[in-house]
């Protein structure tokens, strides 16, 4: 069972392992970012950087990246993925000073199946950060 890599408003200090069962070899590996904020009355934006290496798989940077390609599995094999996302809070209506908390999801699929699904939850701090390093073991 994979671990859950998300830090969130610190620097991942050392590589978090993913292992990809050997069945999905042949699958292409696809990843999802979702955010969401939990409290009414704001609004947020968002900027995505992700590093397969030092390839730049994702330079438009927003919205979320969706069902995004990374590679055949057994091409993923000993690749880092560095993953950094800042979010801002703005209010829009809030009679709350105090920013809404946010919900970050990465979603890793091989093919359409899913493989995990982690979820981290910000405090107030804004804006805020959600940074993942992993590398990927196929096993």
């Amino acid at each position: 069972m994979n671990k859950n890599p998300i830090k969130v408003d610190s620097i991942p200090q050392q590589l978090t392992e993913y292992i990809i069962p050997l069945q999905h070899a042949q699958t292409m590996i696809y990843v999802t970012l979702k955010v969401k904020l939990l409290d009414t009355g704001w609004l947020f934006a968002s900027a995505h950087t992700i590093f397969l290496e030092l390839d730049n798989r994702y330079p438009k940077k927003t919205p979320e990246p969706e069902d995004l390609k990374l590679a055949r599995a057994a091409d993923l094999e000993g690749q880092r993925l560095n993953i950094r996302s800042h979010i801002s809070r703005f209010r829009d209506g809030s009679d709350d000073d105090k920013p809404s908390r946010v919900e970050y999801k990465l979603i890793i699929e091989a093919g359409d199946q899913l493989l995990d699904q982690f979820v981290e939850t910000s405090g107030d701090k804004n804006p805020t950060d959600f940074n993942t390093f992993i590398k990927f073991i196929l096993q």
